[in-house]
């Protein structure tokens, strides 16, 4: 039988991200809190219309090709647009919409750090990791 070997931190962080997506569905996330959110919940939660999704990439990569029903607020042009997204983002708040951000992929830093700024407007965020390229592999 193969056993995956898997550092301890690694664990932690898994499990944390369970937990966190756990919470969401549960409606125990704290205002101002970053969780995660896997390719499966994703496409569920987005067929639905329960979130919005924030795609974090520059524009010329959003404008070819992104997630359905997906906006756009690069990192590179936060503080020029965030006043317009947050009609979006609020209404979505008032919808009682999860707000899920996204980049290009797992090595792509953009989201995380849309998500910090976010947070300190006082938004709950979920980042999903895969961003575009898994979404895309995926065929979705």
């Amino acid at each position: 039988m193969f056993i995956p070997r898997i550092s301890c931190l690694a664990l932690t962080a898994w499990v944390s991200m369970v937990l966190a997506v756990s919470g969401y569905a549960a409606g125990k996330v704290k205002t101002g809190e970053i969780t995660g959110v896997d390719i499966d919940r994703v496409f569920s939660m987005n067929q639905s219309g329960r979130l919005l999704l924030v795609d974090c990439r520059p524009a010329f990569y959003y404008l070819k090709g992104h997630i359905n029903g997906a906006i756009n607020l690069p990192l590179k042009k936060y503080d020029k647009l965030i006043r317009d997204r947050q009609k979006h983002l609020n209404d979505a708040v008032a919808a009682r919409k999860i707000i899920v951000l996204y980049c290009q992929n797992v090595k792509c830093p953009d989201a995380y750090a849309v998500a910090k700024k976010l947070v300190k407007l006082g938004y709950s965020v979920s980042i999903y990791k895969g961003g575009w390229e898994e979404w895309n592999r995926a065929g979705l």
